[in-house]
């Protein structure tokens, strides 16, 4: 017997909504770099899918968006 699936909780963004990311970064002595942002969604841990017996029949995440960056730092 395969358990039920229950929504436990849900941290999706709603249309339209927004999150920030702020974070602290050392710039290396380089001129150039690219920053490359990745969204994905998790959907279960490995561990519930495999007591869920499928593992490896469901996506455990998903990428969503990415996209990379080119930073000129002399131009900053």
């Amino acid at each position: 017997m395969v358990p039920t699936a229950k929504k436990l909780s849900d941290n999706n963004l709603n249309p339209l909504e927004e999150r920030e990311y702020n974070f602290v970064y050392k710039v290396p002595d380089k001129d150039n770099l690219t920053l490359v942002v990745e969204i994905s969604k998790h959907r279960m841990t490995k561990e519930n899918a495999k007591y869920m017996g499928i593992l490896d029949e469901y996506p455990l995440s998903i990428s969503v968006f990415r996209q990379s960056y080119p930073i000129n730092l002399k131009e900053i």
